[in-house]
């Protein structure tokens, strides 16, 4: 069972904590995604742990995309995929996976790491 705790209850430092337990949680009603991801990254980074950000957002692309003709569509879900690729090999196998949902941050932790 993954925790759920919010932003606007906690502090950096207990944020920081969080991370530290090496534990999956939730951060829900995250009001600064960016500088959330910001001290996520750079707590990680100082515990030694690799991490990749994943932003499962919606865009104005993904809305967009229904109104393009079919072979735009398939260069936009062309470039979707090989963007994708390009992030998986930066980190193939990260200990932590960050990924960013509307006004949410999940943070998983790779079991056994």
């Amino acid at each position: 069972m993954i925790k759920t705790y919010f932003q606007h209850r906690m502090t950096g430092d207990e944020f920081a904590s969080l991370l530290t337990s090496r534990e999956s949680f939730v951060l829900e009603s995250v009001g600064d995604m960016a500088g959330a991801v910001k001290v996520c990254q750079s707590t990680l980074i100082s515990l030694g742990l690799s991490c990749r950000v994943v932003d499962r957002r919606s865009s104005f692309v993904d809305d967009a995309v229904i109104f393009l003709p079919l072979p735009l569509r398939f260069l936009v879900a062309a470039w979707k995929i090989a963007k994708a690729i390009f992030h998986w090999c930066l980190i193939p196998n990260p200990a932590v996976l960050v990924v960013m949902m509307p006004q949410a941050l999940h943070i998983k932790f790779r079991k056994g790491g």
